[in-house]
């Protein structure tokens, strides 16, 4: 990952629309170069210009953030004029209904049933309208969405007992591999789980586990399908959490298939090595 940052500015505003509308060049970014602290201001047309040839792209979310979906389905409709063989994974859908976006993408399912199918309120439960236009426009253009987390019947169980507490049944649906050895992204999460509510009658060895589970489990999902379409570019929505500092998913990707990537977060901090660009959205 280089140790290129950029924030990305909102100058222009109108009725909450501006991602959507034709004109894209509405963006001014400040790329901070920690290893020169030069600033250079450049468009949303050099950003994609920059990334449009990367095989992998994280784009980073809080996932209440209308305006961060609009960004997000803003890179993914530029890249897709570039190269229009691409590939959205997300995080908000669960490996196990993976048939229910194939069929609502290329076949007839409707939105209603999609949600439905999917059980997308009980195991995502943000409103389906922040994610709409992305989904919508995959329908559109054929593009496939991968579902690339885990079921929730494993997350809880771990939040109870751990993973040394499951039984046959759900540690054969663990990732294959887990890593706990970054102390970094361990002290990172330790900072995160303090912020709960709660959290000091909780463990904090089944939130790290937690985390865990959800970042391997979906690089699996992310490098199977790597692997299966090559020539794709792979475009990744997941919340800010498992992209910071590439601790969580882009990380252990590369260490299963060592190809190039670029990380995008929305609205965090500028840090060194925090991710190659920021957005921040100034004018929600």
């Amino acid at each position: 990952m280089r140790l290129t940052f950029i924030s990305i500015i909102i100058v222009y505003l109108a009725f909450s629309t501006f991602l959507l509308s034709e004109e894209h060049n509405i963006l001014e970014i400040f790329i901070n170069d920690v290893q020169n602290e030069d600033i250079e201001n450049i468009t949303l047309d050099i950003l994609i210009d920059t990334i449009k040839d990367i095989p992998v792209i994280y784009i980073g979310e809080n996932h209440d953030k209308k305006s961060h979906h609009e960004i997000q389905l803003n890179i993914i409709e530029n890249l897709y004029k570039n190269n229009p063989n691409i590939t959205i994974g997300m995080e908000m859908f669960q490996s196990r209904f993976q048939k229910y976006l194939n069929q609502f993408i290329f076949s007839n399912l409707n939105e209603e049933d999609l949600i439905n199918k999917t059980e997308y309120e009980k195991r995502w439960g943000y409103d389906y309208k922040l994610y709409k236009p992305i989904l919508d426009f995959a329908k559109a253009n054929k593009v496939p969405i991968v579902a690339l987390n885990i079921e929730s019947e494993v997350i809880r169980k771990i939040s109870r007992s751990g993973i040394s507490g499951l039984n046959a049944k759900y540690l054969n649906k663990l990732p294959k591999h887990i890593d706990f050895t970054n102390k970094d992204y361990k002290k990172y999460l330790f900072e995160i789980f303090k912020q709960h509510p709660g959290s000091k009658n909780r463990a904090f060895d089944k939130f790290y586990s937690i985390q865990l589970v959800w970042d391997e489990f979906m690089s699996e999902q992310i490098v199977r399908y790597i692997k299966s379409s090559p020539e794709n570019q792979h475009i990744l929505l997941a919340g800010n959490g498992h992209l910071i500092y590439s601790y969580g998913i882009p990380s252990r990707v590369y260490k299963r298939i060592n190809g190039q990537y670029s990380v995008i977060l929305n609205d965090v901090d500028i840090k060194p090595q925090i991710a190659d660009y920021v957005i921040n959205a100034l004018n929600e």
